[in-house]
């Protein structure tokens, strides 16, 4: 991660700061959906724009994405990518041209926190997240979750990046006092000693995903979605 300390919010989880945005900023979000709902749990069904991708087999289409955002009154987007539940992953031309042509728009939510799944060791990161646009795009809000790709969920670990200080200066007043945990602070400081351990497991989750999916594939009455974070999203046919 090579995000500066000052663009960083660190949060005792996703959780902590998704429902932060949500209490302090959102005033009404669009949101592509399936996605994951603690996006929607601490806001009222009338601050909730919903996007369906069902229609184009959970694909999300960014021309109609960004109209409808749009044509709302929203002052948030939110996209997941990749995507949960769908585990479905845009490409990062895609998510860019969403942020300049929403480049007026309060807040563009971008959470990344599955992305470590869809790179190869032999691949660049760069190619792949929207983290080197914090500052062409001052709105855009990056969240990740380090407890998913480490697998470490009691940990509860995850931040923000955004380019907008006051926003980040702000974030960290709200956080509650002492938010991160003794054993996630030193988690951290030992992360860096075993990045080559990580990325061979990554290598070996993608190899399970994929021979789950090889296998779940030929399942009469299941539609089989391929892959790219650490699960695999199945619809049963006609359900």
């Amino acid at each position: 991660m090579d995000i500066p300390a000052e663009k960083l919010v660190v949060g005792n989880g996703v959780s902590e700061l998704i429902r932060l945005l949500n209490v302090h900023y959102v005033k009404k979000a669009s949101m592509a959906i399936p996605t994951f709902n603690e996006y929607e749990s601490t806001l009222k069904p009338t601050e909730i724009e919903y996007f369906d991708t069902g229609p184009n087999n959970f694909v999300l289409n960014a021309e109609a994405y960004v109209q409808s955002v749009k044509d709302s009154d929203s002052n948030t987007a939110l996209i997941i990518n990749p995507n949960n539940p769908t585990s479905i992953f845009e490409p990062k031309e895609k998510i860019k041209w969403i942020l300049h042509s929403l480049k007026d728009l309060e807040m563009v939510i971008v959470d990344e926190s599955f992305l470590d799944f869809v790179v190869h060791k032999d691949q660049y990161r760069s190619f792949f997240s929207v983290d080197d646009l914090l500052d062409e795009y001052p709105n855009l809000i990056l969240i990740r979750s380090l407890s998913k790709e480490f697998g470490v969920p009691g940990l509860r670990l995850g931040y923000i990046a955004s380019a907008n200080e006051a926003l980040v200066q702000q974030m960290r007043k709200y956080c509650p006092i002492w938010n991160i945990n003794s054993l996630a602070e030193a988690f951290l400081e030992i992360l860096p000693r075993y990045q080559s351990d990580y990325v061979d497991s990554l290598e070996l989750i993608r190899r399970d995903r994929d021979s789950l999916y090889e296998k779940i594939l030929p399942v009469p009455y299941l539609n089989v979605y391929k892959p790219a974070a650490n699960y695999v999203f199945a619809q049963v046919q006609g359900g």
